[in-house]
């Protein structure tokens, strides 16, 4: 199916808690589908409402230092593959897994984007049964941003010293712990908010 309309970005983010180090990951955002799910509700008098798109999450895209190299069409392993893809059908949450997914560059900042997934509508009892739908978008990378945690319990966070995650949060520092893992050159200044830093694609 044709879908209009979406997003996409990335971020660099850690969690100690699990002990995820800090990693470049990009994410989709695809606007609402026209998904037909059939008549196989369990409940017939349940009204089947589209609450939100897709959303991808943490997708590893192979030399992906910089958004202009997205270049050309390239597919994904889904047994390496690790997101958080999610669709929200009737109130229900319902996790989404990738099982292909190529991008293929269309000019600047733009992408069209295709996509295979497995949508798991048992999860929270949907009433629908699981079922795989294939997508193409297009969809415009917006920024990369350091997304700065506010931690709950912070006298409990212990972040190894080999992350190195700044302790103060500046243009400078910022730009150092992001040129880790993106290539600045194609980027313009850090832009400092509130619990983030933003840096926007130079074209």
């Amino acid at each position: 199916m044709q879908v209009t309309g979406g997003g996409m970005s990335s971020m660099i983010h850690w969690n100690p808690y699990c002990n995820l180090p800090p990693s470049h990951h990009y994410s989709l955002g695809i606007a609402h589908a026209p998904l037909d799910l059939g008549d196989d509700a369990a409940d017939p008098e349940d009204e089947t409402v589209i609450d939100s798109g897709f959303e991808f999450g943490m997708i590893d895209f192979p030399g992906s230092r910089s958004w202009k190299r997205l270049d050309g069409t390239r597919s994904w392993d889904p047994k390496a593959q690790y997101g958080d893809g999610s669709i929200y059908v009737s109130g229900r949450h319902n996790p989404v897994d990738i099982l292909e997914l190529s991008v293929k560059r269309l000019s600047e900042l733009r992408y069209e984007i295709s996509a295979l997934v497995a949508v798991n509508f048992s999860f929270e009892s949907a009433g629908y049964k699981n079922d795989r739908f294939a997508f193409t978008t297009t969809v415009e990378y917006s920024q990369m941003c350091i997304s700065i945690p506010i931690w709950n319990n912070p006298e409990e966070v212990v972040i190894p010293d080999e992350w190195r995650v700044p302790r103060a949060w500046t243009p400078e520092t910022s730009a150092e712990f992001a040129s880790r893992f993106v290539d600045l050159e194609d980027y313009g200044d850090p832009r400092m908010e509130e619990h983030s830093v933003v840096f926007e694609p130079k074209v």
